[in-house]
Order: C-alpha cells, then structure tokens, then sequence
C-alpha cells in the first residue's frame, strides 16, 4: 500500500477538518488523529483532558505523539508499531497505564486513514478506558481462584451436578470419595453413564429429585466402601439458584467415622460417670465418713470424669462445626456438667481433708494473709473494680494457715461474687479482741441474705441461687464454718436483702502450736 507525501498528507487532513472538529474532537473515547510522520493535528478533548489531569501534560498541534508521555513506550515506537500501521494494518493491544496509587486499563486501536486512491495519509488512535472491566474481570478470576483453592483444601467432598446429572464441579476429596466408593468420576462425567441404574435410581429418589424441587436435605449414617468396609458420613444437599430458578444441587460429604466413636466412648464414659454419682450420692446420704471420700473421688470419680471431658473438649474442636443444633447443645451440657461435676469434687475433697489433714498450728500474722490474698484475687478484683478495705490493725494469732487462708479467701471471693449489678463492690476487713476471742469481720455492699435464709448458708450443698448466675457448689460457708470450728470459734451472718452483708467469724486465743 502506498503512503502520500507529507505534504499531500497535511493537506488531506485540514481538508478533512471540518469532519474532524464535528466527530473526533468531542468523542466520548481518548482520539488522536496523526500525519504520516506521526506528528499531533487533532486531539478529542477528553484525552487532552485526561493527559494533562493523569499526567500534567499538554498536546499540541504539530507535536510529534513519539515525543509525548505516555506515548513515547515501546508499544508506540517507530520500530515496533510505526510500520505496521504504514504497511496498512490496524493493530490493536490492551495497555495499563499508573494513575496515582492505581493503574487505568485502555483497549487501544491504531489504524491507517486511507483516501480514494488507496494511499495512506494520515493515522487515527482510539482508546477506550476498561478500567472497570478489567478490575471486575481481575476480581472474579481471583475470587474463583480463591473459592477454588478452599474447596480443594476442604476435609469435605464436594461436588455440583445439573439436572441432566452432570458433574459441573467437584473437589479432589469428592473425586477420592467416589472412587473409593467404585466410581470414577470427574467435572464433566454424566452420572447416568457411571452409575448403576438402580444405585442412582435411589439418589435420585432420595435427594436429587427432591433438591431439584427446592428443598434443602441431610443424611447422617453408615456406609460401605467398594471393599465392604463400613464408615460414617454427614451429607448435606442444597439447591443451586440463579434468579429464582434452580440449576444445579451441591452436596457436601463429611467423614464423622472418628466423631460416631468419640460418641460411643463418651456415651460410656457418661453412664460409667452416672454409676459414680449414684454410688456417691448414696454415700453421702447414707452418712458415712467423709473421711473415706478423697479415695473414691480421686480413684472413681476424678480419673473417668477427666476421660469424659477431654473425649468431650477432642469433640468440640474438631467436629462442632459438623454437629446438628441439637447435637451442639448435648455437647455443651456434656462439658459444662464436667467442669461443675470436678468443681464438686474438689469442693468435696477439700471439706472432707479439713476433717482428715493434721492441723499444723503457728504463730501468724493475719496482715500478711490479707497481702497475699491481694495477689491471689488480683483477677476478680481488677474485673469488678472492687475496693478491700482494712478498717483496724489485724493481730497475730495462732492457727493453721492454709486453712484460715481458705477462709478469709472464699469469704472475700464470695464478697465480690454477690455484687449488686452496676456498684463496683467494696470490701472491709476489721478485727477487735473480747475475752478470749478475735473476732475478725468481713462487711461487703452486695446483694445480701435474707434472715430466714441465714443459717441455710452453712448448710453442706445449700445453695441460694441459681449456678447460671452465680457459679458455685455451695460447699465454700460449709467448709469455712468447719474451719472455724477446729480453731475454737463459730461463724455468723447478719444481713438483709440489698443491704449487704457481714460475716463474723472468731478465733480462741492461746491456741497451742503444732
């Protein structure tokens, strides 16, 4: 193909100016009409525009384009894309230029203007701004990358069909699946070509039809591999929709072999458990020695409730997720029993070690029990902004001190614990001496007692109040009161509801040391 001269081309194109001001100038696209030497004689105002607010650059007539920013790239170079349009070719690319922190995504055109004679006189660029094509396009192909990546990473088996049965996706692990099962089945297979017909008769009738109806569905179950081995699974079946309409079933497949047995040892750990707490609560009423209880506790009771509750914790995270609703309740319950049932021990152990520990009396400086309390409570103290107050000097006395460190601990926790909702709560801790007694108190501005509930709160297993809102075995007064006992005093309570509560508990003077 032949190209004028510069001169015939400069003319060609200011007699097509007329043309060129009416259409190229306020073109919707980025223009740029060229002479044969590529020098600037029409510019759309729009790609002025953009130039000059992208790249603080200005066109002008006359300009060579190869001199320009962002046309002086490679792409535009007179040794890659020049001769090619001048050879009569239009030559089209996608370009990606920096704007800002971003880039722009431009379809770019470069063709040849071409007269009656067939000469070539002039070059004409258009660019179209695709710049949210592209980043649509770039977003969808990362998220099905991404989605593909998880569903091939899944534990679960799990694959699409159509309605013509047709596997219109699937993950490795459903791919292991049917193949362990005797089928090989890939994206694309027709499970009317690999299935018996009987086998895939009753699939259909079980869930693919009914999914293809809208409805959503579960099987949890035994099954058997092509070699006859048994397993359990959790299958669930969902429709597939695109504006309402229905166009494929997904089903998720989960192996709960390991969670079936889990379950079955638990269930046997329970009734092994429940034996216990009926042997112990026929212990318990039937009065004997307290005594004997640290043996059953931590040989009948501690080992099989740490089974139960670690099979349990095993359970929950690793196979919550795959549990019904009903299924997680049970669970929770399961864990939650536990936990109180090996608070209840301890509490137990502890009140029947106070009968059977040798008391070791010392001289003991009651101050320092309240600083190392501090420590101790340091947690709840600090979540309920609470305030413990020493009201008088505290004296030495003569006493066991992990048991009157128990004491004055449960009586602060229980201080705290029994708070009014929205009053941070504030402890004070006194002492003065008559006769032949200290007599220590502990006053808080809690919830309170009522009067014909005060005697009830020493009581073994008497509780006030629900565990949900205040946790506990209603073992800690019992155990306290014990204590007091073995150190020559006894343990009161004054009190009403809302008004908070004082304990007072004494201690004999001149007990003798160990």
């Amino acid at each position: 193909m032949k190209i004028t001269s510069v001169e015939e081309s400069k003319s060609k194109l200011e007699s097509w100016s007329p043309f060129f001001e009416s259409v190229v100038l306020p073109s919707p696209n980025m223009e740029i009409v060229l002479d044969i030497e590529f020098n600037v004689w029409y510019t759309s105002d729009i790609l002025k525009n953009n130039l000059m607010r992208l790249y603080d650059v200005s066109i002008t007539k006359g300009e060579n384009i190869f001199n320009i920013y962002p046309f002086n790239k490679d792409e535009f170079g007179h040794d890659v894309l020049a001769p090619k349009v001048l050879a009569g070719e239009t030559v089209k690319y996608s370009d990606e230029l920096p704007f800002g922190k971003a880039n722009i995504f431009l379809k770019i055109s470069a063709r040849p203007m071409i007269d009656e004679n067939n000469q070539i006189f002039g070059i004409i660029f258009v660019a179209k701004d695709v710049t949210k094509y592209e980043l649509v396009s770039k977003s969808l192909q990362k998220r099905e990358a991404t989605l593909r990546a998880v569903i091939d990473a899944s534990d679960d088996g799990i694959y699409a069909i159509d309605k013509k049965r047709e596997i219109i996706a699937i993950n490795n692990q459903a791919i292991n699946d049917f193949k362990n099962a005797g089928y090989d089945i890939r994206e694309g297979t027709n499970l009317n070509r690999v299935v018996e017909s009987d086998t895939l008769k009753r699939w259909n009738s079980a869930y693919f039809d009914k999914v293809f109806e809208g409805n959503k569905l579960s099987y949890r179950g035994e099954l058997e591999d092509a070699d006859e081995s048994k397993y359990f699974v959790w299958n669930k079946y969902s429709p597939v929709y695109i504006n309402d309409e229905i166009i494929g079933c997904v089903e998720v497949s989960r192996s709960i072999t390991e969670i079936v047995e889990l379950e079955k040892q638990i269930r046997s750990q329970l009734e092994d458990l429940d034996n216990k707490n009926k042997a112990l609560n026929a212990y318990i009423e039937s009065n004997l020695q307290l005594e004997n209880f640290a043996y059953i506790a931590s040989h009948d009771l501690k080992a099989p409730l740490r089974s139960l509750t670690s099979f349990a914790q095993l359970l929950k995270s690793k196979s919550y997720g795959s549990l019904d609703e009903k299924g997680q309740k049970y669970l929770d319950i399961v864990i939650k029993s536990s936990k109180n049932m090996e608070l209840l021990i301890n509490d137990l152990l502890t009140y029947s070690r106070v009968n059977t520990a040798k008391k070791k009396f010392v001289n003991l400086d009651t101050n320092k029990i309240i600083e190392r309390l501090y420590s101790d409570l340091d947690a709840i103290i600090s979540e309920s902004n609470a305030e413990i107050r020493l009201e008088t000097a505290l004296p030495e006395i003569v006493g066991d001190e992990s048991m009157l460190v128990q004491v004055f601990e449960n009586l602060i926790s229980n201080a705290i614990k029994f708070r009014k909702e929205g009053v941070n709560p504030i402890v004070s801790i006194s002492c003065v001496m008559k006769g032949n007694f200290y007599y220590f108190s502990i006053r808080d501005n809690g919830i309170g007692v009522s009067e014909e509930n005060h005697e009830k709160v020493f009581n073994i297993f008497e509780k006030l109040h629900s565990t949900d809102v205040f946790p506990g075995t209603g073992l800690g007064l019992t155990i306290c009161k014990k204590i007091i006992n073995l150190h020559g005093g006894v343990i009161t309570i004054q009190s009403k509801l809302d008004h908070g509560s004082t304990f007072t508990f004494t201690i004999q003077k001149n007990l003798e040391l160990s």
